[in-house]
């Protein structure tokens, strides 16, 4: 239970820093 509940921490961090990088990217594009 607590692996899948750090999982899903790393999951949403992951998701984020997609999430800025296309922030970012997306109007230079």
């Amino acid at each position: 239970m607590l692996a899948k509940i750090k999982n899903n921490k790393k999951i949403k961090e992951i998701l984020l820093n997609i999430f800025k990088i296309n922030l970012v990217y997306l109007p230079l594009s």
